[in-house]
């Protein structure tokens, strides 16, 4: 892919060790986790983490975005993602733990990922966190707006709409990806981008688990980046908090840069396909996030409740997962009626040991996948959730239920 990445900062498994603690905060019903874990564990702040990219060009095949339409509606296709081939999924995650940097230096982003998170005390397992946060705030009326502007020119050109073809949702995508830190309300953002821009790219917005920040899940959102997506992650430890949460916060600069001349997103924005993700407690914000009428497509990860949404819905969850368990996913998925939904279940999944398999964790692939196919119209990627006889219906590795996904 010809991408280059330098990190500076405290390194992941310090992120994960506070994330581990946050949530333990949670469980013991703390109030404000993200104050409490800075205080504890001296993990600095988002604000105070720096990093810096560089990206290396190389030629690709120009797209942009059409929405699918009526994916409920469609043609049925047997097109699970391809495998195999030039498009093989990178090697998985190394069992080393990442070495300290030097000071002064920096920490290669695949060693960053390759490196297995801390296993969660046997405290907090037990104490669980079946359903935090219910203090989320979502606006009533949703974030302020500014007029759509008129799609102009022709494919590939900013402003178009086209097609984005097929793509393996398993390995890395056609475009180079470049990394902004420090951006966004407040500088309190990361953004994960396709670079160069082609035409007007879909957007996810993403939410870290307590105590963590972007650069934990980095080869993950790099990987979304890589088939397209503008993703907005903000920098926050406790993204459920905040009126207007961090996620609408980031996509309400999302659009207003597509409106900016000089702006790196000027007119590349697709203003019509949004998406929300995140983990743990992300994952509620993201839930959180769907009862935004600008958020058109949602995939909870760990962590999910009920609410009006705007679009379909996948909820993920791990059936080993004693820290947010299935439960609260299985109620989430029973209450929701209005839209498309999955509910799955990686059966042998705890809550934390998967991020360090990064892009090439089971939940990055299908949550791409997903993302492919309900806001760029891949339909290569509708056999693994449409249909009783769906790919990930008959995977052994995943407990399924759908609703409206015929």
């Amino acid at each position: 892919m010809g991408k280059k990445l330098m990190i500076t900062g405290s390194h992941t498994r310090s992120s994960l060790s506070s994330f581990a603690l946050g949530l333990m905060l949670v469980a013991c019903g703390g109030e404000d986790t993200g104050a409490q874990e800075a205080a504890s564990t001296g993990q600095p702040t988002a604000g105070a983490m720096s990093m810096s990219s560089t990206v290396d060009t190389k030629p690709m095949s120009p797209a942009a975005a059409t929405p699918a339409a009526s994916l409920a509606q469609g043609p049925a296709s047997s097109g699970a993602p391809r495998a195999g081939g030039d498009g093989a999924p990178t090697s998985g995650a190394s069992n080393t733990a990442m070495p300290t940097p030097p000071a002064g230096g920096s920490t290669p982003a695949d060693a960053a990922d390759a490196m297995q998170p801390t296993t969660p005390p046997a405290d907090m397992a037990q104490g669980g966190m079946d359903n935090p946060g219910d203090d989320m705030q979502v606006p009533s009326d949703g974030m302020p707006s500014v007029d759509d502007p008129q799609p102009s020119g022709e494919d590939g050109d900013p402003g178009s709409s086209g097609d984005w073809g097929e793509q393996d949702a398993t390995a890395d995508g056609p475009f180079d990806t470049t990394t902004e830190n420090n951006v966004g309300p407040g500088g309190e953002f990361t953004m994960y981008r396709p670079d160069p821009m082609m035409g007007r790219h879909p957007v996810i917005t993403w939410g870290n688990g307590t105590g963590t920040t972007p650069r934990t899940y980095n080869r993950m959102l790099s990987r979304y980046a890589s088939h397209g997506f503008i993703v907005i992650a903000s920098n926050s430890m406790n993204v459920g908090r905040g009126d207007p949460p961090p996620m609408l916060q980031g996509v309400t600069w999302v659009l207003e840069q597509d409106m900016e001349s000089g702006s790196a997103l000027f007119e590349h924005v697709d203003r019509d396909n949004i998406g929300a993700t995140g983990h743990s407690q992300g994952a509620f914000a993201t839930s959180a996030a769907g009862r935004d009428e600008r958020v058109t497509v949602t995939a909870p990860i760990q962590g999910a409740r009920s609410g009006t949404l705007h679009g379909p819905s996948l909820i993920l969850c791990g059936g080993m997962d004693t820290i947010v368990p299935c439960s609260g996913s299985d109620r989430a998925f029973n209450a929701i009626n209005s839209v498309p939904v999955m509910y799955a279940n990686l059966k042998a999944i705890d809550h934390i040991s998967w991020i360090g398999q990064g892009a090439n964790s089971e939940y990055a692939k299908v949550t791409l996948a997903w993302f492919r196919l309900h806001l760029m119209g891949d339909m290569s990627q509708r056999g693994q959730f449409y249909g009783s006889d769906c790919t990930l219906c008959q995977d052994s590795a995943w407990e399924i239920r759908q609703k409206m996904l015929d």
